[in-house]
């Protein structure tokens, strides 16, 4: 036995090996996308000014096209989003997408 084996024997609880490495079990990952209302023309609307005004009944309010706003997050971050629509009127939506 070495003058190594002799230290190492000394040391005792220092001399184990590293811990294995604990593997988590996967997280679902989910892309957020949102899309807000949009105004648009209605179908054979004028569009005429009147007083400096556009006429509300020319115009109506329709949701416009999905975009990403995050990926590769967890389904608990959709909260977050959520959370930032705090209101009566709701002008925007989101909705998970797995990756």
């Amino acid at each position: 036995m070495g003058a190594l084996d002799v230290w190492r024997d000394g040391r005792g609880s220092l001399n184990r090996p590293p811990k294995p490495v604990e593997i988590t079990p996967p997280v679902d990952l989910f892309t957020i996308e949102s899309r807000n209302r949009i105004r648009v023309a209605k179908a054979g609307s004028q569009r005429r000014c009147y007083n400096g005004h556009f006429s509300d009944s020319d115009w109506e309010m329709v949701w416009g096209p999905w975009k990403t706003s995050e990926s590769g997050m967890p389904a608990s971050r959709i909260e977050f989003w959520r959370g930032l629509n705090l209101g009566a009127q709701t002008k925007s939506e989101y909705r998970l997408i797995p990756e």
